[in-house]
Formats: structure tokens, C-alpha cells, sequence
């Protein structure tokens, strides 16, 4: 199942991006999800999503987990020191 939020009338994904793109690959058009409560950091993210043109699974590229382990972690920084 995929944690997900209504912000702003649409439906986020929270995590298990991967999971959406596998998904899609596969030609799977619908997948359970659940709601989850916000982390502190999500809206910081959608706002780099959108800012990078970003609205659904289709405009993703998939980072291998080492660069998604960095830019998670640079973003978690930089937003923890402002």
C-alpha cells in the first residue's frame, strides 16, 4: 500500500515512489492507498516537485538509492538549518 495526503485537492504520494513507477512499468493502472499524517519536510518537497515540473510518477527519474540517500539527506539538512 502507498501512504498518500489530499493537499491542495490532490492526491501525494509520501513514499513508495518506486513502487508507482514499478507499477506503471507493469501496466498496473490502480494501487491501494492509504492516508498518512505529513512529515514535517513533505510540503518542502512539493514545492521542489512542482518547481522541477513534477506532478505525477511519469515525470520522475529513478535515482539509484545511493543518490536518493544523498539528496535526501542534503534537503533534510539544508531545511533543518533554516
Amino acid at each position: 500500500m502507498i501512504p498518500v495526503q489530499i493537499i491542495e485537492d490532490e492526491y501525494v504520494v509520501l513514499d513508495n515512489h518506486h513502487l508507482l513507477c514499478i507499477a506503471k512499468e507493469l501496466g498496473i493502472k490502480l494501487v491501494d492507498v492509504y492516508l498518512d499524517k505529513l512529515n514535517p519536510y513533505t510540503l518542502d518537497f512539493l514545492y521542489l516537485a512542482k518547481e522541477q515540473n513534477i506532478k505525477t510518477v511519469s515525470d520522475m527519474k529513478c535515482l539509484k538509492h545511493e543518490e536518493y540517500t544523498k539528496i535526501t539527506t542534503d534537503l533534510m539538512t539544508l531545511f533543518n538549518n533554516i
